[in-house]
């Protein structure tokens, strides 16, 4: 089960490609970072109670976006 979660959260790998597999990492690592980020401001970062939906209309679709590619 581990490693169809590990399988999923890694970079494609590409046989025989090196600059290709070396790309998909790179963006694998950049997306999961712009998801982390993402989800740290929202659930840290100081808010009025007035602009909870809005912060929340703003993340959530992003992290969405984000896990789609």
């Amino acid at each position: 089960m581990f490693i169809n979660i590990r399988r999923w959260l890694g970079p494609p790998s590409f046989e025989g490609d090196e600059d290709k597999s070396r790309a998909a990492m790179l963006l694998n690592i950049v997306l999961w970072v712009l998801i982390a980020a993402a989800l740290l401001y929202g659930i840290f970062a100081p808010i009025r109670p007035e602009l909870v939906v809005r912060r929340t209309l703003i993340i959530v679709p992003f992290v969405f976006a984000l896990l789609l590619f």
